[in-house]
């Protein structure tokens, strides 16, 4: 039997030729059609994995590379497609059936594809190509030829998870970082770090000297260049840059820390450029700022240092340990010593007394524990004698942690303060001894006052009395003697200013006994009602009105007593001394402001003249006398606001009346 085509097929040919062939459709092989027998040969020669499905039952042909794709490959020689490949027919099948019905090949690039025997189940990829076989009958089968794109494939997947990284890299740098293709320098790409150097400017897809016009002939741009020449890195360091941030916008100088390195192709050649660049302008001014403002702290420091050294006081430092850091002059004087003598060392080592060595070294201590500062008093007396009396304090300073890193401290002679103050001790001593003296005086003349109006009303009172049985005893025409009438008119009017002169005397006493009355929450409208009872026949003879208008304002914390006794001298004025045309109308307001309650008494009365200077507030002050009075009650008034930290103010005018403006201080 010549089975020539079943040559250089290897097993599939060993296999071929085991089979019984007799009971299939095509026959033993010697009998296939030519057409079969050289498409078979060509498939079993093939370096690619081929299938031939033949005839109208698509009987499957292979070489052996086409055996990974079947399980049993060896048992679907000959057979049907549609038997060996059932679980994707419906995929397939009518695709072999369209390239045999229409005669046009078809090519699937790149599909997955598990092998069946890679119990791993790893991806693999083909590309499968079915074409037709023709013979002088037409097309009697489809031709597969499958290529391995595996490798293909993962390469393209390898190399786009590669630009997609380098692009999340480029994204993500904290550098501005820009690809430059060409020797034209075009840019290429760019993150966005770099685009947010240049605001509103388009560079992508355009030359570096078109998008940035003002680099073309700048040291940098030659630097570039060379880069892309010579292949050599190059390096700037805090390299100035004039650069314009938008397209309209001025040129500034800017400064960057970059790298410039040569990009190559597959071929090693090189076709772009990288700039990795950092912009370093903030960090460049800033640090000129720093360098200047050294100079002025080293300055200061010398300033410092002069005029501390020019003051009286005692200024100096202390670090972490006690040790002195610093001194000025005056304490070196003091203590006879120089600032390389003091400089590192505690109390302990300087001509201090150890009690008080001790003292100041454990009040340095506790600034430092603490972080709060020790204010104290000492006497002492330097080295060569000089006693005095010092204040100092000892402050702690903080770093930016809020740890204490250093103690400052001055020293101030007080002994001149300590002087003044026993000066000043000896003074208050005296002053206590005269107020006291003055206390009991003030009582004594209170005692007087009352012991003299006490034992003058009895004598009065019989003046009184007498008066009136002389006038019983006087016969009806001696009495009714003009001159006699008239004696006696003027001997009793007499008697009742007497009378008016102990009442007042009597209310001046107990004018300091109502200033010891506690302070209270009184109801003012209760108060002035209660006065308006009071003055009520005084109301109703002269035909008077109060009227109240508060602003919710009810309660004063004032002495009870004392706030009856300035409304009631207040109103009972304005009703005494009304003017002769019209009734009397006191206005009593009031309102609050930040320090003081505001009572404003307002009357329509006669109105006082106060051009003349006279105080209206003196004790026995009058300006009108057509009425019975002494002048007591405004300077009980008067006395009694000043004694509460209040104050009364008063406008008055001749014909229309006077306004009283009483200050209750706020609580």
């Amino acid at each position: 039997m010549n089975n020539y085509f079943l040559s250089g097929g290897g097993i599939i040919s060993e296999r071929v030729g085991a089979i019984d062939w007799q009971s299939h459709p095509l026959g033993i092989p010697t009998a296939w059609p030519e057409s079969l027998k050289s498409s078979f040969n060509l498939c079993l020669n093939s370096p690619f994995p081929m299938l031939i499905c033949w005839g109208p039952e698509m009987f499957m042909f292979f070489n052996d590379r086409y055996t990974d794709f079947l399980e049993q490959p060896y048992d679907a020689i000959g057979q049907p497609a549609s038997i060996i490949w059932k679980d994707i027919w419906e995929r397939i099948g009518p695709m072999l059936e369209g390239v045999k019905a229409n005669g046009k090949a078809i090519l699937l690039e790149d599909q997955l594809f598990y092998l069946p025997k890679d119990k791993f189940k790893n991806e693999h990829y083909f590309t499968f190509s079915y074409s037709p076989i023709w013979a002088e009958e037409g097309i009697i089968g489809v031709v597969t030829i499958i290529y391995d794109s595996t490798a293909k494939v993962l390469n393209e997947r390898l190399l786009k998870f590669e630009k997609e990284r380098t692009e999340q890299v480029l994204s993500q740098a904290p550098a501005a970082v820009c690809v430059l293709d060409g020797p034209d320098l075009v840019l290429e790409k760019f993150n966005t770090v770099y685009q947010n150097l240049f605001p509103g400017r388009e560079l992508l897809g355009k030359p570096l000297t078109e998008a940035l016009p003002e680099l073309k002939d700048t040291p940098i741009h030659q630097r570039m260049q060379e880069v892309f020449h010579n292949g050599n890195v190059f390096e700037g360091i805090e390299t100035l840059v004039p650069l314009s941030r938008s397209k309209e916008g001025p040129i500034e100088d800017l400064y960057f820390n970059f790298i410039c390195q040569p990009r190559v192709d597959v071929h090693n050649r090189i076709d772009g450029i990288i700039v990795f660049s950092f912009e370093v302008t903030d960090f460049i001014n800033a640090r000129e700022k720093a360098e200047k403002l050294a100079l002025q702290v080293e300055q200061h420091a010398k300033v410092f240092d002069v005029t501390l050294t020019a003051i009286q006081d005692l200024v100096y430092t202390f670090d972490t340990n006690g040790r002195f850091t610093y001194s000025n002059f005056p304490l070196l004087d003091l203590l006879g010593i120089t600032l390389e003598q003091i400089i590192g060392k505690t109390f302990y080592d300087l001509p201090y007394p150890h009690e008080l060595a001790t003292k100041l070294q454990s009040q340095i201590e506790e600034v430092i524990q603490t972080g709060k500062p020790v204010t104290d008093q000492t006497p002492f007396t330097n080295p060569k004698g000089k006693a005095a009396y010092y204040e100092y304090i000892f402050t702690p300073v903080f770093d930016d942690q809020g740890k204490v890193v250093l103690v400052a401290g001055s020293t101030r002679d007080i002994s001149e303060h300590k002087r003044s103050e026993e000066a000043i001790k000896l003074k208050n001593d005296e002053l206590i001894n005269l107020n006291n003296q003055l206390m009991r005086v003030n009582s004594d003349l209170d005692n007087f006052i009352y012991t003299a109006s006490h034992d003058l009303k009895s004598p009065i009172a019989n003046i009184e009395g007498l008066v009136n049985a002389l006038q019983e005893y006087l016969t009806k025409h001696v009495s009714e003697h003009p001159k006699v009438e008239q004696l006696i008119t003027m001997i009793m009017a007499s008697v009742e200013r007497f009378n008016r002169t102990i009442h007042d005397l009597s209310d001046i006493t107990k004018l300091q006994r109502l200033n010891d009355e506690e302070a209270s929450a009184v109801d003012l409208e209760e108060i002035i009602d209660g006065i308006q009872q009071d003055l009520s026949f005084l109301i109703r003879d002269t035909n008077g009105k109060v009227r109240l208008s508060l602003n919710g304002v009810r309660y004063i914390n004032f002495a009870p007593k004392n706030l009856r006794s300035i409304f009631s001298n207040l109103i009972a004025n304005s009703l005494k001394y009304k003017a002769q045309d019209r009734d009397p109308l006191i206005e009593i307001t009031a309102k609050e402001d930040s320090d003081y309650t505001v009572v404003t008494v307002t009357d329509n009365g006669m109105g006082m003249d106060l051009s003349q200077g006279t105080s209206i507030f003196g004790m026995f002050k009058r300006l009108h006398h057509h009425v019975d009075g002494t002048g007591i009650g405004l300077y009980i008034v008067k006395k009694i606001m000043d004694n509460s930290e209040g104050k009364i103010e008063v406008d008055s005018e001749v014909g229309k009346g006077t306004v009283f403006r009483l200050f209750f201080k706020s609580t």
